[in-house]
């Protein structure tokens, strides 16, 4: 069987395209990375993939040779019914969601979602107590729900009920609707990545990397193909609404933002009379290498910085944090320290979030992050079933978001996760059973929860 890639091996792949993408793209950073903010990377992830090696080869536990896995068609029964309900969890609280959001526009337009969202943003920077009510406060605990019924549902695809797959889809165009009506492209990531990230999975169960089904490699180049195109409008709303054209885009990224397109890419585009394909360059690269810049500033202001304890990163923590007595007077400070030294709105990455929270215990979570992906992947590879398998989903996913935020800081992550133990620990108490074998009743004293 084919050895599964080790988190190690992901981590220090992806930031290795990270800082490629940074050498070959068209796009001139400032601040420049130097050699302080590439050590200050490198030292996380060289923590990561020691912690992740470590439990993975020194800790000792108890060898199990890796086998394919089958599903028992009783067992599928039972399962699918879980799976159901996550699935119908996340759609209702997706649903919900969706409505709260429209019922605050004044009208229904993309340029109408993005002054919501503009507001709602000052509110949060200027930490202001958001209000929502109790409906759309459960809504957005709860949709993150359908992604563990999604990913289950993906990974055991040729063994749902029709009514399963429905359930799928039909959560699919309730993310898609989140999004559009957030006025982000956060969750249509999200949602990209964990299913990619389950049909990878998928080999390794002894299942094609694709299930044989039309509708699934129809719907994977449409999702994709609609992701890209929603991105372009996007960008182009935004401009419209700030009412800058090209150049006045190109200089607000330069002065602001800290990136500007290369002479080469300038005179391409006047060869091309394109005048539009900096803009469209510089707004895709940026996104993914900012975090490069950030470093740097973050390292300027580190001695000013307050640490925040979560309240940076962590979604559901800085809003309890907004509501709780006193939490106001806790986040602002640390904002704006972000906000004076342009940090505050770009992406920092994993380990500037990381240290902007925790300080230099940044280097400790960055060492627990990686034993925790490792001890997932060491138990999948020894025991592959549904519960490993989803453990090992997650915490790849971790790797894939660190260009942004640590593993609970992205769109939303940290409700994931909590979903993700929920439905393991749910699945272990009340159903026993290895999924993955077609044994009914292995032990499993040493499955993975988290």
């Amino acid at each position: 069987m084919r050895r599964f890639i080790h988190p190690a091996v992901l981590m220090i792949s992806f930031w290795l395209l990270i800082f490629l993408t940074y050498f070959l793209a068209p796009v001139i950073l400032t601040p420049a990375p130097t050699m302080g903010g590439v050590m200050f990377l490198t030292a996380h992830i060289l923590l990561f993939v020691l912690g992740s090696l470590f439990y993975t080869h020194l800790l000792p536990g108890k060898s199990n040779s890796p086998h394919h896995s089958t599903v028992d068609s009783s067992i599928s029964r039972r399962l699918q019914w879980r799976i159901n309900t996550v699935l119908l969890i996340g759609m209702l609280g997706g649903l919900v969601s969706i409505y709260s959001k429209f019922a605050e526009l004044t009208e229904f337009s993309l340029a109408s979602i993005y002054s919501l969202r503009l507001l709602r943003a000052q509110s949060l920077l200027g930490v202001e107590e958001v209000h929502s009510s109790l409906a759309s406060a459960g809504a957005f605990l709860c949709y993150p729900a359908g992604f563990v019924g999604l990913v289950s549902g993906i990974l055991y695809y040729e063994n749902m009920s029709r009514i399963t797959k429905l359930l799928m889809i039909g959560f699919v165009f309730t993310i898609l609707g989140v999004a559009i009506l957030a006025g982000g492209r956060s969750p249509i990531l999200v949602l990209l990545l964990f299913t990619g990230i389950a049909f990878y999975t998928r080999k390794y169960l002894g299942k094609s990397f694709l299930p044989k089904s039309l509708s699934i490699r129809y719907g994977i180049a449409v999702l994709f193909v609609a992701f890209v195109a929603y991105s372009s409008i996007l960008w182009t709303v935004r401009s419209q609404k700030t009412g800058l054209d090209t150049a006045a885009f190109m200089s607000h990224a330069a002065r602001v933002w800290g990136v500007e397109p290369t002479e080469g890419l300038i005179e391409i585009s006047k060869s091309l009379n394109k005048p539009e394909l900096p803009q469209a360059v510089v707004s895709s690269v940026f996104y993914f290498i900012q975090n490069l810049s950030m470093i740097e500033r973050l390292l300027d202001s580190m001695h000013d910085i307050k640490f925040l304890y979560g309240g940076y990163h962590i979604d559901i923590l800085a809003a309890a944090l907004r509501a709780a007595p006193g939490g106001d007077d806790f986040l602002k400070p640390g904002y704006q320290i972000l906000l004076n030294a342009n940090i505050y709105g770009f992406f920092v990455g994993a380990w500037g979030a990381l240290f902007i929270d925790l300080g230099y215990f940044s280097f400790l979570a960055a060492l627990i992050w990686g034993v925790v992906a490792g001890r997932s992947w060491r138990n999948f590879y020894r025991n592959p079933n549904l519960l490993t398998a989803l453990s090992y989903v997650f915490w790849s996913y971790s790797i894939f978001i660190s260009f942004v935020s640590p593993p609970f800081g992205f769109s939303n992550s940290f409700a994931i996760y909590l979903w993700f133990v929920l439905f393991l620990i749910w699945s272990k108490i009340r159903l026993p059973i290895n999924y993955g074998q077609s044994i009914n009743r292995p032990d499993m004293s040493n499955q993975c929860v988290a």
